[in-house]
């Protein structure tokens, strides 16, 4: 009998002892992160080992979302072999560029680099306060200042803003900067861009223009790539449309300047001797808008 008593007990205490969590890990509610890598601030308070709490860093800088902390808890059962107990019960975890592209609220601008004069990795907190972001001029890429706002408390931050676009990039090499250029020779791509460099838009009037350097395949085609080719030459015969509401002419006339796609040059009427300026919009073609 005696024995029988001895084994129960040194079984219920075994039992418990087992269930007892080896060490504790305190988190918050809410991590809201502003670095890649990440501090001890993310911890409130643990009796753990310094390899579960860098662990435990290295789950937050890979986590977006809800995470409970009984998903953790097996997670650090199958890995350390040890029982952790973490609280609170859940965590959730986001990326303060996540907050900052939503309170912008334009797709085509992209949060790409987040500075901040808080000196931890991770904005922490335990309230269900929400987190509230301002920024005057953040529908435009660039380098913005936002202030972050959590109850009474205001941060300040910095971030880049990048813009999506859309733009050309050449589908061949072109070495000969002589080659007549052809819609065919691009394709549309999108790009992140800093959105301090203007791209070539006008794709339907390639033809008009010239590289001014050598491309590769998959080189995006800038503004400043190309130059529009001289058209029109002193002397020629230039067809010029004349528009207006109510009736289209056109007439022959004599360019007295060379002139390049786009450009206004001045022509005369030979039968008149009359002088006119005129937008050049083809080879020896013209018009004028009235």
């Amino acid at each position: 009998m005696i024995n029988k008593v001895f084994l129960l007990t040194f079984l219920f205490s075994f039992t418990v002892w087992a269930n007892d969590p080896t060490c504790k890990l305190t988190s918050f509610k809410n991590i809201v992160k502003i670095n890649k890598i990440q501090d001890d601030t993310i911890v409130q308070e643990s009796d753990c080992s310094a390899e579960v709490i860098e662990d435990f860093k290295l789950l937050i800088e890979n986590a977006n979302g809800l995470l409970k902390a009984s998903f953790l808890s097996q997670y650090f059962q199958q890995e350390h072999g040890t029982h952790i107990q973490v609280s609170p019960d859940t965590i959730q975890v986001s990326d303060i560029k996540d907050h900052i592209q939503k309170s912008i609220g334009d797709e085509n601008l992209i949060i790409k680099k987040v500075n901040s004069l808080i000196p931890h990795s991770s904005l922490t907190y335990n309230t269900s306060e929400t987190l509230r972001i301002s920024c005057k001029n953040c529908d435009s890429p660039g380098t913005k200042d936002l202030a972050l706002t959590l109850g009474k408390k205001k941060h300040w931050l910095s971030a880049n803003i990048f813009i999506k676009k859309e733009v050309y990039s050449l589908e061949k090499n072109i070495i000969n900067l002589s080659e007549k250029l052809s819609p065919d020779h691009f394709k549309k791509v999108t790009i992140i861009d800093r959105g301090n460099k203007r791209y070539f838009d006008d794709l339907s009037n390639i033809k008009f223009y010239r590289l001014n350097k050598f491309m590769r395949k998959g080189d995006v085609l800038g503004a400043h790539d190309v130059s529009p080719k001289s058209i029109v030459k002193y002397g020629d015969k230039v067809k010029v449309k004349i528009n207006n509401s109510s009736v289209n002419l056109s007439v022959v006339a004599i360019a007295k300047s060379n002139g390049r796609f786009g450009d206004i040059i001045e022509l005369q009427n030979p039968k008149s001797n009359k002088k006119i300026t005129a937008k050049i919009t083809d080879y020896n073609q013209a018009e004028i808008n009235l």
